[in-house]
């Protein structure tokens, strides 16, 4: 059985990490939840570059979580949303 694709959440606290992963837990959500910890970690997820080219260890995520400040929240968008190839994946 395939793994189903993973949730990206990006945030600055490990407590919103804690809370989330617990929550996802008793909702039973089997997505697996991949942590980054600011804006620019989760632009390189979501473009794929750096570290995170590797798709078959960092696959795309089905969603983002943005638990970060809200200007560094709006960077991220920004820059998915100049990315076109991103809508399609």
């Amino acid at each position: 059985m395939q793994q189903p694709p993973p949730i990206l959440l990006a945030a600055d606290s490990q407590q919103a990490v804690l809370l989330l992963q617990r929550a996802f837990q008793k909702a039973g959500i089997r997505n697996p939840l991949r942590v980054v910890q600011d804006a620019d970690e989760a632009i390189a997820y979501m473009t794929g570059i750096g570290k995170y080219a590797d798709r078959a260890e960092y696959p795309f995520p089905a969603f983002l979580l943005l638990g970060v400040p809200t200007t560094e929240g709006f960077r991220v968008l920004c820059s998915i949303r100049a990315n076109g190839d991103l809508f399609c994946t």
